[in-house]
């Protein structure tokens, strides 16, 4: 799942602002992952769901803040341009792919 911010920047008039920030996420509890979800749109996923995947390094599901910290971050730092943020519970450091 990719979540995109584009943020308005200040840039010299004959150029429009070009900021594009990325959030990459792994295995977060949603319908798409766990096939279900509760009266109130939240879904659950057992670590040992996760477990069972063998390239999670954290060996769980990642949670709501861990999202919102990272959303957070691109969204406050100014200075982040063009970056893709990865917060996958380290799955990109044993499968490759970066």
């Amino acid at each position: 799942m990719l979540t995109t911010l584009p943020l308005p920047t200040t840039t010299p008039a004959s150029r429009p602002p070009s900021i594009m920030l990325t959030e990459s996420l792994g295995y977060f509890p949603s319908e798409m992952t766990a096939k279900e979800s509760d009266s109130d749109q939240k879904s659950q996923l057992p670590d040992s769901k996760i477990q069972e995947k063998g390239h999670v390094p954290m060996a769980r599901a990642g949670a709501d803040e861990e999202m919102a910290m990272g959303v957070l971050l691109l969204a406050k730092n100014t200075y982040i341009n063009g970056e893709i943020l990865a917060i996958d519970g380290g799955v990109l450091n044993v499968v490759a792919g970066r």
